[in-house]
């Protein structure tokens, strides 16, 4: 497991919640995307956290995903980012566990390992509210016109 943040507290925080762990390990962190690049290909992390004030636009979330097909990466929003919106596109450039940067230990716990198992998560405080009335019902098609 290894980190991808600017922040040291980030990094003693969850190598913290990792410490109390038999199945999580820490491996170590990385500043920045190119260092986070160069870590991935000498120790080849099975996951790796990712913080929204290094990946702004989810580019190192799609390169990671992309170089190592193997890789589950979680990406951790900060509050500006906290919604819905920033999680589904964290979610479309390959991050599969989603959840804000301020989340207690056991919900990181749980984010990586349904990540890791389940292939997916996001936190529930970001999956946008569904609607409380059924959807309409679609109108019938109207024929489409053909010309010549």
């Amino acid at each position: 497991m290894s980190l991808v943040s600017a922040t040291p507290a980030l990094e003693k925080g969850v190598a913290q919640a990792l410490s109390r762990t038999t199945d999580l390990h820490w491996v170590g962190a990385a500043p920045d995307g190119r260092s986070a690049v160069e870590f991935c290909q000498s120790v080849q992390p099975d996951v790796v956290l990712v913080d929204s004030v290094v990946d702004v636009k989810w580019d190192l979330c799609l390169l990671l995903t992309s170089m190592f097909r193997d890789l589950d990466v979680v990406a951790l929003l900060r509050r500006r980012s906290l919604n819905p919106v920033s999680a589904a596109w964290a979610r479309l450039h390959g991050a599969k566990g989603v959840l804000g940067v301020d989340a207690k230990p056991h919900d990181l716990l749980t984010a990586i390992r349904a990540t890791v198992s389940v292939g997916h998560y996001v936190h529930p405080a970001l999956v946008a509210a569904s609607p409380s009335a059924p959807p309409p019902t679609p109108a019938a098609p109207s024929p489409t016109p053909f010309l010549r």
